[in-house]
């Protein structure tokens, strides 16, 4: 069970919902492991976008419990052009109360139309479009795309949901917190367990560039970008051969033996 927005009681509900960072996410899963289920070893954290996010909190988080991560299309971190990119679908929302954050509870979700139609411009890659792979989900022109996939998944999730997660990933940094204080590359060096990074290779605003120089100060990290035109939806389990490549990398990873302790 979770909580949102949308499913908590007056007076925390919609727009008064509290702000909440993986850290605080990632947290509650482990008293929920180890608590609820006494799971003291974790083989492997995995997640795509913000799950990669929270797949890189476990690890710093908790090293000595966890034995491989598996991020992808997710970061460490959301990096600059990440957090505009982010920034620019919240701006879309909340141009529908014309940036009056006094009236965020007014908004609905035929709102989300304008956010799907500038996360359509980010969510897969130039090559998707020039190639008019979007036939290949069963769209026969670019319109009936944009409305059909992009505007249709983004109408029907709730607003006030939208911007909770919104500002759970502009907020998502690994360091951030008192273990490690803001040192991001401390954070990254504190991760012990064996990590097979995956970003989109054509993924726009979760660029594989900034996976590499993540994958780069973490101790024990390989690094396989996803080959797709699929962009950030490489990850998100819909292109089969990009699950393919996803899932014959978690394969071999789990085959590793785990780091020893030292």
């Amino acid at each position: 069970m979770s909580s949102s927005p949308s499913n908590t009681p007056a007076p925390f509900d919609r727009a008064n919902f509290p702000q909440v960072t993986v850290h605080d996410n990632v947290r509650f899963q482990h008293r929920l492991v180890t608590e609820q289920f006494g799971i003291s070893k974790v083989a492997l954290v995995l997640g795509w976008s913000l799950g990669g996010i929270q797949a890189y909190e476990w690890g710093a988080s908790y090293p000595a419990m966890v034995e491989r991560i598996a991020p992808f299309a997710g970061m460490a971190k959301p990096w600059p052009h990440t957090f505009v990119v982010l920034d620019s679908l919240k701006a879309a929302l909340l141009s529908a109360v014309g940036m009056d954050a006094s009236r965020q509870n007014e908004l609905t979700s035929a709102d989300m139309r304008a956010v799907a139609r500038v996360y359509a411009g980010w969510g897969v890659s130039q090559a998707f479009y020039r190639e008019e792979l979007y036939q290949e989900l069963g769209f026969n022109g670019l319109a009936e795309f944009v409305a059909g996939f992009w505007e249709n998944s983004f109408m029907q999730m709730d607003p006030h949901n939208m911007l909770a997660m919104l500002w759970t990933g502009q907020h998502a940094d690994i360091s951030a917190n008192t273990t490690y204080n803001g040192d991001f590359e401390l954070a990254l060096k504190s991760i012990r367990a064996r990590a097979c990074i995956m970003p989109g290779s054509t993924d726009l605003f979760c660029s594989a560039e900034d996976n590499l120089y993540e994958s780069e100060h973490l101790p024990n990290a390989e690094y396989h970008p996803i080959p797709s035109k699929w962009g950030h939806f490489a990850g998100r389990g819909i292109h089969e051969t990009d699950n393919q490549f996803i899932d014959e990398h978690l394969k071999r990873l789990l085959a590793l033996e785990a780091i020893e302790e030292v």
